[in-house]
């Protein structure tokens, strides 16, 4: 039984579209993001870390070495006069320090490769993905992309994404909304060739092969193009340039025997 706010009554389960998610008990359901909130947490705090390491001019920090002793005060004002001047949000970063007397600048700076930051921000787009089942592709991640064609990247999306998706709500859409002598009349399907539309060679090759052997007709795959129909269009065709191989044998053994 399902409660939706504004209604008194519980709704009954037939009168609820209930797209099944993962679950950890077979009965409530989870969010991907609930699920994935620690991969998606650590990718928040790499993103955050990131913005935070780039506006400090991507390095650490700095060591002002004073060679003779200085006071709580002195070592507070020269730390602050220090910021004031270089700080990204204050001063000129990057810019030209002037020491006096003995003083002696030391940074501490740190290799972005070498503490893994950019890799770690390049596999949260595979983790984000990879919980959503999106292939990187889709999220402008081409580091490693292999699809040669158009038609390939769709047909990827289609098969791993979209199909998983489309088949829990083709199967609630005929479990919920048809009567019992109903189902076996109607089945519920989403169409999906649009998809693979951007590839011309491919959608001409596939529609010539169903028509070839008579799986669609002509007005058929007009209407699939957003074509108008035509006059006789709505008939089927088959070759017949091609026969069984008994059937060859017996039509050419008589001719074999004519040119002897």
């Amino acid at each position: 039984m399902y409660s939706v706010t504004g209604l008194k009554q519980l709704v009954e389960p037939i009168n609820m579209i209930h797209i099944l998610n993962f679950s950890y008990d077979g009965l409530t359901g989870i969010s991907t993001l609930a699920h994935a909130k620690q991969t998606l947490g650590l990718s928040a705090d790499s993103e955050a870390h990131a913005s935070g390491f780039f506006r400090g001019g991507a390095n650490l920090a700095g060591i002002l070495k004073v060679q003779s002793n200085l006071s709580s005060k002195q070592k507070s004002d020269l730390k602050s006069s220090w910021i004031t001047a270089f700080s990204p949000s204050t001063g000129t970063p990057n810019g030209v320090a002037v020491l006096e007397g003995n003083m002696d600048f030391q940074p501490i700076t740190v290799n972005p490769a070498d503490a893994q930051l950019l890799e770690t921000r390049r596999f949260n787009v595979i983790d984000v993905c990879r919980f959503f089942g999106v292939s990187p592709v889709k999220a402008f991640d081409l580091s490693n992309s292999s699809y040669s064609t158009v038609e390939a990247t769709q047909l990827a999306f289609l098969t791993d994404t979209l199909s998983p998706l489309l088949e829990k709500i083709e199967l609630e859409f005929e479990r919920k909304l048809y009567k019992p002598s109903e189902k076996n009349h109607i089945d519920v399907r989403f169409d999906t060739s649009v998809l693979l539309r951007a590839d011309k060679a491919s959608l001409a090759s596939y529609y010539n092969t169903l028509f070839q052997i008579g799986v669609i007709s002509p007005n058929e795959i007009r209407k699939a193009l957003d074509l108008p129909a035509i006059a006789n269009g709505d008939e089927t065709f088959v070759q017949v340039n091609v026969t069984t191989l008994s059937k060859s044998v017996m039509v050419e053994t008589p001719a074999k025997e004519l040119t002897n």
